[in-house]
């Protein structure tokens, strides 16, 4: 299935901290006392491993990772009822919305729209080496590039999905694809990486 694979179950974490932590910040939020805490309680913490594993790709930094997963829960806490059956697309979403916000925020990314072009080509993912390249090499990418061969590789989302996700059209995502696949590439073969600003994605 897709979006199901990806990074769960690869790190484990405290997940009782993160939780109780991110509903002590609440109090006694709305959609935590209609979902029930326990049932809220028991949904974040079965994704917590997931999001951690994301965040930390997202962020590279074990610290930064906890915050934004922290950050994530508290946000999302008051709009339980929304996502208690089905946690990870509005876990995932709001995770992204407050990464590109810090990213923003520090002037790290800006997104510059662009037309969006019929492209006829295949939309699929089947590469297991191209996974286990990307996820060997995120510190190589700038975050932007970073944060969309994430999503669309090892959490296994389309195109479609991703620009969905990041509010950018298809074709921004395929052409960010093809610049993070080219980076990747050209480390891989020994090739000086080229310095990549956010003024050449655009």
């Amino acid at each position: 299935m897709r979006g199901n694979r990806g990074f769960a179950g690869r790190q484990s974490v405290s997940g009782a901290r993160l939780v109780v932590a991110g509903m002590d910040r609440r109090g006694g939020a709305t959609g935590v006392d209609r979902a029930g805490p326990e049932s809220t309680a028991r949904a974040i913490r079965e994704q917590l491993p997931w999001m951690l594993s994301v965040s930390r790709a997202l962020t590279g930094s074990r610290d930064t990772a906890e915050t934004l997963v922290q950050d994530t829960v508290v946000r999302a806490l008051p709009h339980v009822e929304r996502w208690i059956d089905s946690p990870r697309p509005y876990l995932r979403r709001t995770m992204t919305n407050l990464h590109i916000d810090d990213l923003r925020r520090r002037r790290l990314i800006e997104f510059v729209p662009e037309p969006e072009r019929h492209d006829s080509r295949s939309d699929t993912i089947g590469d297991v080496d191209l996974r286990l390249d990307i996820a060997r090499n995120l510190e190589l990418m700038p975050p932007l590039l970073r944060l969309v061969l994430i999503h669309r590789f090892l959490e296994d989302l389309s195109t479609g999905q991703v620009a969905e996700l990041i509010g950018q059209t298809p074709g921004s995502v395929r052409r960010l694809t093809h610049q993070g696949l080219t980076l990747l590439r050209r480390s891989s073969l020994g090739a000086a990486a080229p310095s990549l600003s956010e003024s050449d994605l655009r």
